[in-house]
């Protein structure tokens, strides 16, 4: 008797859905007359995103993002191949340069992809004991040593991230050769950081502290400076 109800019930349920069924457009549904692939294994160059961007329509058209690849993977490939050295995923350290990372990121220009990581002490000497920037213009990567998290206070440290910042996000410095620009671009990024802190409603002094630690008196001069002339900014802005 429940088999009999049960075909009963079906072949009313086939009969209702008879017109939509009987209605149904099987035809192919074809896509535009010509469209564009573009093939790339990862990590788009610059110039192949604006190209990619300009066949889908531009920057106004529609885009769906699938990903695919494991986010730790990729952190721990950048801790390798760019910090030369391994993330360091669990430790306090990471979570310290995350606080300070929130506090300044307010202050931080808009349009720039930049990642922070976290890394166990560095094996390469070139840079064992401060954090630096590996700077693109598509992509900069900065690489902070865990034992140097640790020397620094917690607003030391904010500064030092909005100091990488201002590397990753001075243009005019972008390919300039290290040995003979070096002095110019740090100063621009010190004062680039100073900028940050204050946006972000920090006290860029906090700086001072950490030239003071490490005896660059040439630095601290930068910072009044600065801070003569963004004071005199802000007099400017507050009488127009």
């Amino acid at each position: 008797m429940r088999r009999l109800t049960a075909l009963f019930s079906f072949c009313l349920s086939f009969i209702a859905l008879a017109p939509a069924i009987a209605n149904y457009d099987n035809s192919p549904t074809v896509g535009p007359a010509r469209g564009w692939l573009v093939i790339d294994g990862g990590g788009l160059p610059s110039e192949l995103k604006s190209l990619f961007i300009a066949l889908a329509g531009g920057r106004d058209a529609n885009f769906v993002v699938i990903p695919t690849a494991d986010p730790d993977q990729q952190m721990e490939k950048l801790a390798e191949d760019v910090c030369r050295s391994t993330w360091a995923k669990d430790s306090p350290e990471r979570m310290r340069m995350h606080n300070a990372l929130e506090k300044i990121r307010p202050g931080i220009p808009s349009g720039y992809r930049i990642t922070y990581i976290t890394i166990n002490p560095a094996k390469t000497t070139a840079f064992q004991f401060t954090a630096w920037t590996h700077v693109q213009p598509d992509h900069s990567v900065t690489c902070i040593p865990t034992d140097y998290i640790n020397w620094e206070s917690d607003g030391e440290l904010e500064f030092t991230l909005a100091h990488e910042t201002g590397h990753a996000v001075d243009k005019a410095c972008y390919g300039h050769d290290r040995q003979t620009q070096q002095q110019m671009c740090e100063d621009r990024a010190d004062r680039i950081g100073f900028g940050i802190l204050a946006r972000a409603g920090l006290n860029p002094e906090i700086a001072v502290s950490l030239f003071q630690k490490k005896h660059q008196p040439n630095r601290i001069k930068n910072f009044r400076e600065w801070q003569k002339q963004y004071a005199q900014q802000r007099r400017n802005n507050a009488s127009n």
